[in-house]
């Protein structure tokens, strides 16, 4: 199944992109130091988004076939640039915090559902992610 998404560049190095599908847009915006106003997500962004939400996605399957509620999980993106050999993402750390009440038994099976998320295998092999999981 193809994924087609339209993007069209909106000036003030913001672009707009459309979900052929549905029509629903995201607009992005570049980064302050980089010149832009920063009042969207960067595509930077969008990638840290893109790999949290993955994650959560994939947990959130598992766990819902298995009859478990995991409505209050959470998760944060940290990502950091590197500028050698490139400028693009170097690392990215993604907490993701699930309620204590999952019993001990089914957490590897979480966890290796996110590790399998289709945006982290699809990254770069040069960039360090770091899945941490957090029961309270």
């Amino acid at each position: 199944m193809a994924i087609e998404i339209g993007v069209q560049y909106k000036g003030q190095l913001r672009c707009e992109a459309t979900r052929q599908k549905t029509g629903k847009t995201v607009l992005t915006d570049v980064g302050a130091d980089h010149g832009g106003q920063d009042d969207y997500f960067s595509p930077v962004d969008l990638a840290g988004a893109a790999l949290g939400t993955c994650a959560m996605s994939m947990i959130a399957l598992v766990a819902e076939r298995d009859g478990l509620d995991v409505s209050s999980m959470r998760t944060s993106v940290q990502l950091e640039m590197v500028t050698s050999p490139a400028r693009r993402i170097g690392s990215a750390n993604v907490t993701v915090t699930l309620p204590k009440a999952i019993p001990d038994s089914v957490r590897p099976k979480l966890q290796a559902a996110a590790n399998a998320c289709p945006v982290k295998n699809s990254l770069h092999p040069d960039i360090q992610i770091r899945l941490e999981f957090v029961y309270v």
